[in-house]
């Protein structure tokens, strides 16, 4: 046992001074939602991604330039709130996360959406406004939520 003691849903500072979520937060089993909008942050840690029952991600309004590699081993993951931060492309993994439904990406730096977006068959919403997308990938239509 780590002696951290979270329940949910974790809120370690919306609207702080925040600069990392500590990797300890992998030894919280039971954490089903860490929400840290509004900080400082620019890296998400791999170890945020043995988190097992996460379901709601909330790290909008940071500086995050890139997600983890291993962000697909959140295999309960639901709901993703990365806008406004400055992601340029997402990492393969998202798109293996096939509980997600809402997935929130406005307000970043991203030129292209990867057309394995369409392998989130449960996704029902998707924003994307204020990126320097000039298409959409058609297998976008594949997401019938």
């Amino acid at each position: 046992s780590s002696g951290i003691n979270a329940e949910w849903p974790l809120r370690p500072g919306n609207y702080n001074q925040l600069t990392g979520i500590p990797p300890t937060l992998e030894f919280c089993d039971s954490l089903e939602g860490l929400y840290a909008h509004g900080n400082e942050i620019e890296f998400l840690s791999t170890a945020l991604c043995r988190i097992p029952k996460l379901a709601y991600l909330g790290v909008g309004r940071n500086r995050i330039k890139f997600l983890p590699k291993n962000i697909g081993n959140l295999e309960m993951l639901k709901e993703a709130w990365l806008n406004d931060n400055d992601l340029r492309e997402l990492p393969d993994s998202l798109f293996e996360l096939k509980s997600l439904k809402t997935l929130w990406l406005s307000n970043n730096k991203m030129l292209e959406l990867d057309k394995k977006v369409g392998e989130l068959s449960l996704l029902a919403e998707l924003s994307l406004s204020k990126n320097r997308l000039t298409s959409l990938p058609p297998s976008l239509a594949k997401c019938t939520n």
